[in-house]
């Protein structure tokens, strides 16, 4: 049990590897509790031999520093262990300085201060040793946390107290010399990357620094977090992102990713003395596949994690003997996400100016907005959402002036541009299923806005999942899968969910057309003795799986047939389960059939899409 002294009244304690910042009561109370404790164990030894101090690796130790010649003790931190510390656990007093150290990257390092107990100053300087910005921190009792800066070319940040930065007369584009030379001393810093340690087993003396681990970009910021591992070129094996889940069902893809991957969801486990972080659902040797998004593969969460460890890696689970459930200690995370992704209101720049945009999905959302898109104005527009792009059908009947419509091409890859250029009125004749090709997007802009610069297409809409949740069906024989699609699935199917009594009741009434490989999955609480559907008001014939608790399938009618208009209702056929059931799939007539599927086989349905049983 270490005492650590790092200056004269101040007890720095070692920071657990856990994702909060300790609260300052709570870190008093550690400082007093290891004094005693460490006084007691030296007390009660077999010699009076001074207790030795343990040299964690993410214990700061104070150096002399000149910043233009003025002598200050620094901490010059850089891991970011360090930095976390610097920015939440070390509070910088008159006379000394804490320098974050970064390395050179594309992105713009972040100081992001969940607590700050007095005022201080940032001194942002680049690789060239100017000032690029100052920026001032506000204390807790004068300002909202968390208080996030970012600057981009930033190699140095300098914490100063106000006084010490008044004294050392520094401004916008000065010039900072340190000794030793901390420009040159940031080629070595770490990356903004936690480190997260896989325990396989309990020891005394075990730490987790000893044990496999992989290091991975926290991201907590809703385009960061739409981004993923996208347009990363510089990550290497074993490095990646950790992304928040919000401890609810989950799901990812690796649309746009490069290589082979490795992930895990992370959940938080209640046992009977503390609350740890393990290993949920495992993936391995997973890479983006499929040419358009209804066929790209989603992984889903069994349970309801806090995060998803995503990183570059072939077999590293098995390589190291890790499995479900294994204990995760995370260093260097700094988590509290600050808002959520808002699709009401998304940037798409052209040329560095934002169009402020709202997503529409769903036919007739779509055809309200157009009649509407005449009307825009002040930089406001509408992003088309057709879920793939031989979906795309538009009617422009009704509309009251021009409007232009940007087809967005590019989809799947890192290079998304303007396809095509259409300006529509109410004359326009229509646009089919099939017509457009370029993407799944088209984009409406408010009249007089210049859309004929470079076009930006944000994270946010590259990264959006279709609409509907994908459903695929297995052989009875073939393993039993509950977070991914199966392996050599017979058929996949999105579908329309049915859960409230009033959507089951509707299902596809009306209907006389369902997209290729859509239909509707009628969802019940718990499992039902029996299951009959009828087709009251139903246009085209379709098919229905009825399916178990299990996800087996127990009965198929593969044509039930639309009835001649003006059947009374005690004329119609009704098509039953035979046997207890909780889920019903309706799709195109024939449809279970031309697949191949049959009575005994399996449907993946993710965790999330299913209501809980009573």
């Amino acid at each position: 049990m270490p005492i650590l002294l790092a200056r004269p009244g101040l007890c720095r304690v070692a920071a657990d590897f856990h994702s909060g910042a300790v609260p300052m009561t709570r870190r008093l109370t550690l400082c007093a509790l290891a004094l005693v404790l460490g006084f007691s164990l030296a007390a009660c030894g077999e010699s009076k031999k001074p207790l030795d101090i343990v040299d964690w690796p993410y214990l700061e130790k104070s150096a002399a520093l000149k910043v233009n010649g003025t002598e200050l003790r620094g901490f010059v931190l850089k891991s970011e262990m360090h930095r976390r510390r610097g920015r939440n656990g070390l509070a910088v007093k008159q006379g000394e300085a804490l320098a974050y150290l970064y390395p050179k990257t594309d992105e713009a390092p972040r100081l992001k201060f969940n607590n700050a107990p007095a005022a201080s100053k940032l001194v942002f300087v680049n690789d060239a040793g100017k000032v690029v910005r100052v920026e001032s921190v506000k204390p807790f009792s004068e300002a909202r946390f968390p208080q996030t800066y970012r600057v981009e070319g930033a190699r140095l940040v300098l914490q100063l107290t106000p006084e010490d930065f008044d004294k050392l007369k520094i401004s916008d584009g000065a010039a900072i010399a340190t000794e030793p030379d901390l420009i040159k001393a940031s080629a070595e810093a770490e990356a903004e990357m936690a480190t997260m340690y896989f325990v396989n087993e309990r020891k005394d003396d075990q730490k987790p620094e000893d044990s496999p681990f992989v290091r991975l970009k926290v991201l907590d910021e809703p385009e960061d977090v739409a981004r993923g591992m996208k347009d990363r070129p510089e990550l290497k094996d074993g490095e990646g992102v950790l992304i928040p889940t919000g401890s609810t069902y989950a799901s990812f893809w690796l649309k746009e990713v490069d290589g082979t991957c490795c992930a895990c969801f992370v959940e938080y486990v209640q046992d009977r003395f503390r609350r740890s972080l393990v290993v949920g659902d495992i993936y391995e040797n997973i890479k983006a596949e499929g040419a358009r998004d209804l066929d790209r593969p989603i992984f889903s969460s069994a349970e309801k994690p806090m995060f998803l460890a995503l990183f570059k890696g072939s077999d590293f689970f098995k390589k190291n003997n890790i499995e479900e459930r294994c204990r995760i200690s995370i260093g260097g995370m700094d988590f509290q996400p600050e808002k959520k992704l808002d699709y009401s209101s998304i940037d798409i720049h052209f040329g560095g100016k934002p169009l402020n945009t709202r997503l529409v999905r769903g036919e007739t959302a779509i055809r309200n907005a157009l009649l509407e898109a005449p009307a825009l104005r002040d930089g406001k527009g509408y992003v088309l959402d057709f879920d793939d792009a031989s979906f795309v059908a538009l009617d422009f009947a009704g509309l009251s002036g021009d409007v232009e419509l940007l087809f967005i091409g590019g989809d799947g890859t890192s290079s998304y541009s303007v396809a095509e250029r259409r300006v529509v009125n109410g004359s326009s004749a229509p646009i089919k299923a099939g017509d457009v090709r370029h993407g799944r997007f088209a984009v409406v802009a408010a009249r007089g806005f210049d859309t004929k610069a470079e076009l930006k297409f944000p994270y946010s809409l590259r990264d959006l999942k279709p609409s509907l949740p994908a459903i695929a069906f297995y052989g009875e024989k073939d393993p039993v899968v509950t977070n991914r699609w199966p392996a050599g699935a017979k058929g996949k199917a999105h579908v329309e969910l049915a859960i409230t009594d009033a959507e089951q009741r509707r299902g596809l009434m009306y209907r006389t057309s369902l997209k290729p490989d859509h239909g509707m999955l009628f969802i019940y609480k718990s499992e039902q003795d029996e299951l009959s559907y009828w087709m009251k008001n139903c246009k085209m014939d379709l098919s229905i799986a009825y399916v178990d608790r299990k996800g087996v399938i127990v009965k198929i009618h593969n044509r039930m047939k639309a009835p001649e208009p003006g059947t009374p209702d005690h004329k119609l056929d009704t098509y039953d389960s035979g046997t207890p059931a909780r889920f019903a799939i309706e799709m195109e007539a024939d449809w279970f059939e031309k697949k191949g599927i049959k009575v005994g086989d399996r449907v993946y349905i993710p965790a999330g899409y299913i209501a809980e049983e009573e």
